[in-house]
């Protein structure tokens, strides 16, 4: 920390690819943490610690510039305006001690970052973590700086010329285990060349790209949370921390229909992220209908989430073939298909199908026991939660005398007809002092009812969860039928208005009567118009018990349906799958043998282009993207059988 350098900036916790949200994201996931106390080493001008304190952290900061400092301090709790060195020597561990030491891009400007990173230990709880963003200096840019023959260092980012130390994945683990601290979770900001500031020929990083496929590629910044040890780590825990390592790394990639709605966010992006930072894979999300052969390369598992087609049957045989095991995810009983959803008869027509790839698949994923039970004779299933992300902004529920906001969302056709009466009655009786808004489907259900609603259309995962924590004093209102189908469902919606600090009313039936204790952290509704009506109208007219409710909902939440362990739970599924997978020596390069192909890639790459870019129909257009489609799922010998099916036709 001798450079004088100011960092300014502000955070946006809606951009998680930023090493502030993740280490923000850390902190939260430990569970309850108003009043635990952070020094924030390096603290600029205090933007981090002003986010952490908003969540109810006690932020303390250390900053070396005397301007940065004097704004940290309207910011955070307190500053100390030295060094971390002259902070050892002048204050030292009987100042207090920390829950968190935040270490954002500052062990790489340090001569001694184990040294330092060993004193931190008398600043700690005894159970207490390090936080640490370090730049990575195994970033595809760096490697071809050094291949195009430089070394240029800049005012900013991966090549600061204050840098003193510079870091890989395995040298980060490995300075975390001498200095005695159990590694936690490992996670990566990613950035694309173009975006690092370092000059690259365009044409230098596409052919790279052609051969290079490892974790590290794109990584611009590791975010690292270790937890302190009394004593220097044994083999066993050196072990431990070796799988954050780059050589013990199990890779898995991940096909999705799509990614616009929450589905993939629920099931997929968000628990298979915290389980690569909990247990140190590499996951690589994307559309299933981008797949190409060469994405399989350096695979060792393949999740495909609830495709149902031909094509998705003959890939699963193609990738089993290729040695790479596959398990489907699947979150709701689409063998026994209940009438009301809107599409009922296209998932009835589907059945025979989807059959056939569950037996086919290595395994079979799924959120809930019950869920599993039920399709157990197609397959092995495993448990895998759906549970919530850390709320990124506090929770703004604030009960009172004013205006309550009842709130109903339902991303598909639900039944809730038996709820219609109560809330019929509810808006005459508490007019002016209630409003209904619905997110999706139920809106043009209850507008045709002739209920005044705010009516919004579906969002998406993330935009409901932040739009429901902006709600103050809300109740969310949760109704399902008694249902095989419904039950086989998980909590998930319960929990992230628990987390937004919103009490529920929810049908008494499963899956809500397994996590809801009426009176407790919600309250259960039989499904008639009475049951409903005295629940609602409990909650409406007694602010305290909104207050208690959302107080022990969100605290159960946090402690109970954690990321860690909904990754946990995927770790099992890994275990079953893959065991322990170690990378070949040249894990991520996959080197041509020939020159032929390079120039199969490239004539591949111009006739996909040529085929996909003119928005034409018909005659010699349409066979070229169908060659394009046929070439990347089927390979060349399935391109040619379908080629000679084609000429016999047409002769």
């Amino acid at each position: 920390m001798a450079s004088d350098k100011i960092y300014a900036g502000s955070i946006d916790l809606a951009v998680a690819n930023n090493s502030h949200t993740k280490i923000v994201e850390r902190i939260l996931e430990d569970g309850d943490v108003r009043g635990k106390r952070v020094l924030d080493i390096g603290c600029s001008q205090g933007y981090l610690g002003q986010t952490l304190r908003a969540f109810g952290l006690e932020v303390w900061g250390i900053e070396p510039s005397a301007q940065a400092a004097e704004v940290a301090a309207t910011r955070i709790d307190r500053v100390f305006n030295c060094s971390l060195e002259a902070f050892f020597a002048l204050h030292g561990p009987q100042d207090g001690r920390f829950d968190y030491l935040i270490f954002g891009d500052v062990l790489e400007h340090l001569a001694e970052p184990e040294g330092t990173l060993k004193q931190c230990h008398a600043l700690l709880v005894p159970d207490g973590a390090v936080i640490a963003s370090i730049p990575n200096i195994a970033h595809l840019a760096a490697r071809l700086m050094l291949l195009q023959g430089q070394w240029d260092y800049a005012d900013f980012g991966l090549m600061d010329q204050t840098h003193l130390r510079f870091f890989t994945r395995s040298s980060i683990v490995a300075l975390f285990s001498r200095s005695a601290y159990r590694v936690e979770s490992l996670d990566r900001v990613q950035l694309p060349v173009a975006s690092t500031g370092i000059e690259i020929a365009p044409a230098l990083v596409t052919w790279a790209r052609t051969f290079v496929r490892d974790a590290d590629a794109d990584t611009f910044q590791y975010v690292m949370l270790a937890r302190k040890q009394a004593g220097a780590l044994g083999p066993a825990e050196i072990a431990a921390n070796a799988r954050f390592s780059s050589k013990a790394c199990v890779r898995m990639l991940v096909l999705v229909p799509y990614f616009e709605f929450g589905l993939a966010t629920i099931r997929l992006v968000q628990p298979l992220g915290a389980w690569m930072r909990r247990h140190g894979g590499h996951v690589r999300f994307m559309k299933f209908a981008d797949l190409q052969l060469a994405d399989l390369q350096c695979i060792d598992m393949v999740v495909v989430q609830r495709v149902i087609s031909p094509l998705a049957l003959k890939l699963i045989r193609r990738i089993q073939g290729r040695g790479i095991r596959v398990v489907f995810d699947i979150d709701d009983l689409l063998t026994e298909i209940p009438e009301h959803l809107a599409s009922a008869s296209a998932l009835r027509r589907l059945r025979p199908l989807l059959e056939d790839i569950l037996r086919r698949v290595d395994g079979v994923t799924v959120p809930t026991q019950r869920l599993g039970e039920r399709l157990a004779a197609y397959n092995r299933c495993q448990l895998a939660p759906n549970c919530p992300a850390p709320l990124l902004a506090p929770a703004s529920s604030h009960p009172g005398a004013g205006l309550v906001t009842l709130i109903m969302a339902s991303s598909d056709s639900v039944r809730f007809d038996f709820i219609v009466p109560a809330l019929k009655q509810l808006m005459a009786l508490f007019t002016g002092r209630l409003r209904l808004v619905t997110i999706g489907p139920p809106g043009d259900f209850l507008l045709a009812q002739g209920i005044a609603v705010e009516a919004l259309p579906t969002m998406d995962y993330l935009g409901f969860r932040s739009f429901i924590a902006a709600q103050n004093d809300a109740i969310g209102i949760i109704p399902l039928d008694d249902s095989v189908f419904g039950s086989c469902k998980s909590a998930i919606k319960f929990m992230d208005y628990a987390l937004a600090g919103i009490p529920s009313v929810c049908s008494a039936v499963a899956p809500y009567s397994d996590v809801v204790r009426h009176g407790e952290n919600g309250l259960l509704a039989d499904n008639n118009d009475a049951s409903w009506y005295a629940a609602m109208a409990r909650l409406l007219t007694t602010p305290e018990l909104r207050t208690a409710l959302a107080t022990r909902a969100r605290r159960e939440v946090q402690a109970d349906w954690s990321l860690a362990h909904a990754a946990d739970a995927w770790q099992a599924v890994v275990q079953t799958q893959v065991g322990d997978a170690r990378a070949a020596p040249a894990q991520g390069f996959t080197l041509p043998r020939q020159r032929r192909a390079f120039k199969l890639m490239h004539y591949w790459r111009r006739l996909q282009a040529l085929a996909w870019a003119v928005d034409m129909e018909g005659g010699w257009l349409a066979f070229l993207r169908r060659v394009c489609h046929l070439w990347r799922t089927e390979g060349t010998s399935g391109l040619g059988r379908r080629l000679g099916a084609f000429r016999s036709r047409e002769h």
